[in-house]
């Protein structure tokens, strides 16, 4: 999971640190950090070592959610945050781009759509469009995404293949505060002017090393990073 938060993507004001390409003119010739991406997987000899336990130093209650997205965060048997719950959620409330790694089942996508979802509530202005490298995953980000904001005046929308294009597009169309989708289907509505990248506020790339292994990363990086 990388979570990318952006007051827009067309430009770099504030300082804020760039990733990936696109560009031209002068910028060609600046220097780029020199990021290995073997840097950010754990190797199967280290992973043979004792497991090491980390500290929970939060509960719910004391990251200041919404009451209504707190009460249904309890009512989905959520009781103690997940270690990358407990170190992510504080990041993202406070603007940091943050990259998770953890396991399947561990509670990474409650770790930013809950403070996600939280943003949107305490500014509506804020809009969030989270890139997964398949439909199946999208669908399944996009159930959890429904079940957290349960009650609450959030719209979001899905956008994945082997579904209706004109359906999704109407969608789009309609005031909303999510999009969720695949890097293929996200392309054609780009392309068709259905969506509007520049509108976003906030990026989540999810499983974005099965995005890298399915050649999806440098688009992804060139048309929704600038």
């Amino acid at each position: 999971m990388s979570y990318h938060s952006r007051g827009n993507f067309n430009n770099n004001r504030g300082g804020r640190r760039r990733y990936g390409g696109g560009g031209g003119g002068g910028r060609r010739n600046r220097p780029r950090p020199n990021l290995n991406i073997a840097d950010f997987i754990l190797r199967s000899e280290e992973s043979a070592g004792p497991v090491q336990v980390e500290e929970i130093k939060h509960r719910f209650e004391d990251f200041g959610l919404n009451p209504q997205l707190l009460e249904n965060v309890k009512r989905l048997g959520f009781e103690t945050p997940t270690p990358i719950q407990d170190q992510t959620i504080p990041a993202i409330m406070a603007g940091r781009d943050v990259i998770g790694l953890a396991n399947t089942g561990t509670g990474k996508t409650g770790a930013f759509l809950i403070p996600l979802i939280n943003k949107v509530l305490a500014d509506p202005k804020q809009k969030t469009l989270v890139i997964a490298p398949t439909r199946e995953l999208a669908m399944q980000i996009d159930e959890a995404l429904r079940l957290f904001k349960k009650g609450l005046r959030i719209w979001s929308v899905l956008c994945i293949g082997g579904t209706s294009t004109r359906r999704q597009m109407q969608d789009l169309r309609k005031p909303h505060d999510f999009v969720v989708g695949t890097p293929g289907r996200l392309k054609d509505m780009a392309q068709q002017r259905a969506l509007d990248l520049s509108s976003f506020t906030t990026v989540v790339l999810d499983e974005v090393d099965r995005m890298m292994d399915m050649g999806f990363l440098p688009e992804c990086r060139l048309r929704f990073m600038r």
